[in-house]
């Protein structure tokens, strides 16, 4: 069985909002991965930057309060877990 390949992390057509989160990701060194063109993934959380909108797996309901809470919510998970 082959391992499934990953999507690069950027690609040309990324808004603003994907540029912005994904180097803010980065500069915290967070374990962060494409989930297609408009998700991402760092740890058990997803964020469609677009939509400003995220949830944690498992939790179908989506958060609210956009790009901040899910930043907030990040760190408090990245804090906890180093």
């Amino acid at each position: 069985m082959t391992k499934k390949q990953r999507r690069p992390l950027t690609n040309e057509n990324d808004s603003p909002e994907m540029r912005r989160v994904i180097a803010w990701c980065s500069s915290h060194s967070l374990p962060i991965r494409r989930v297609s063109d408009h998700q991402i993934k760092v740890g058990a959380f997803n964020f469609w930057p677009s939509k400003a909108s995220w949830n944690l797996d498992h939790s179908p309901q989506k958060k609210t309060g956009g790009e901040a809470a899910f930043r907030k919510a990040v760190l408090k998970w990245w804090s906890e877990a180093i």
